[in-house]
């Protein structure tokens, strides 16, 4: 009898965590790597089950009885749900158009700001790198400001909390070029996913 897909994607991600990896490529490749590692990431064990276990950072041990080919057909269908949902991302045109600008913003040590209805990001190059904004409440009229949900999502998504009077909006910093992509993709889920998500 198989298990149920949306239990093994379920803790795979359980497992993601104890192993304090950041994403299933990272599981996959810990997998390839460390399949017969004493204290390696994961113990495949014999067919026609399999024990996935993971030792974290912190002491962590997790078990899961899936079969092999469920773990791989697993990872293989969420792969191609990932590319697929990339090669139709509805926020592509957007973060097009913000990705140069921030880099224009880094190569002349200028500054950016893309409005919305309802608010504001804005980028800047500084010394050590680039510091990415989100409005916050500070400058939001009633009908706009931001609540627990997106306050939330901010957090989770690496900004700091305005620390007035020196950095009165949310903020995120960013010391290497390499990073002016993942700074972009921050951006572009700030505006759609905070900014134009009701509290």
């Amino acid at each position: 009898m198989s298990t149920p897909q949306g239990t093994i994607v379920n803790c795979l991600n359980d497992l993601i965590a104890a192993l304090g990896l950041q994403d299933l490529d990272a599981l996959r490749k810990a997998i390839e790597l460390y399949p017969e590692e004493g204290e390696g990431f994961l113990d495949l064990r014999d067919e026609p089950r399999v024990l996935i276990v993971g030792v974290g950072a912190h002491g962590t041990g997790l078990e899961y009885p899936f079969a092999v080919e469920e773990v791989w057909t697993t990872l293989d269908d969420l792969d191609a749900e990932y590319y697929e949902e990339l090669a139709n991302d509805p926020h592509q045109e957007l973060r097009d158009e913000i990705e140069p600008r921030i880099r224009d913003a880094w190569d002349s040590g200028g500054v950016g700001t893309f409005t919305t209805e309802s608010g504001y990001v804005q980028w800047a190059k500084y010394t050590a790198g680039l510091q990415i904004e989100c409005v916050s409440n500070a400058f939001l009229g009633d009908d706009d400001r931001l609540g627990f949900v997106q306050r939330r999502l901010l957090a989770n998504l690496g900004f700091t909390s305005p620390q007035p009077p020196s950095w009165p909006n949310y903020f995120r910093r960013f010391t290497d070029e390499s990073e002016i992509g993942d700074a972009a993709t921050i951006l572009v889920r700030v505006i759609t996913d905070v900014l134009n998500q009701p509290d």
